[in-house]
């Protein structure tokens, strides 16, 4: 029984050094390990199918309105003149913002350079008609 037991545990702890989780290429595999689409397993299926989760899909832009899986690595060209047009609007948007604070800065400006000479403008006037009381007294 002890003999048993011992070959049992040899056993096991052979099949334990066995197991690898780490990606291990062969010579004839690529280098990357093989990808796993959630969408394409078998198993998933019942649960992809349901209307919620195809709403979902279709929202985020995994699948088209025919409930097909839209592929990143056959539409990643696509996707990135997409992103850099969005890039672009937001820079132009930033540039119209900055050029629009600029406007507001100068009209700002000039208003309170205007009311400043009226101020200055009314504070020699007064001063001058007080001069004139003082040497008309």
């Amino acid at each position: 029984r002890d003999v048993n037991m011992r070959k049992n545990e040899a056993y096991l702890k052979e099949r334990e050094r066995g197991f690898d989780l780490r990606f291990q290429p062969s010579s004839s595999q690529q280098q990357q390990p093989p990808g796993y689409n959630a969408l394409r397993d078998v198993n998933m299926r019942n649960f992809f199918e349901s209307e919620s989760v195809q709403k979902l899909l279709l929202d985020t832009g995994q699948v088209d309105p025919f409930g097909r899986i839209i592929s990143l690595e056959k539409h990643r060209s696509r996707l990135r003149i997409i992103e850099n047009e969005i890039e672009r609007a937001e820079r132009l948007q930033r540039v119209m913002e900055k050029d629009e604070d600029d406007a507001r800065y100068l009209v700002r400006r000039e208003r309170f350079g205007s009311i400043e000479r009226k101020r200055r403008l009314g504070g020699v006037e007064r001063r001058k008609s007080e001069t004139k009381m003082q040497l008309d007294l």
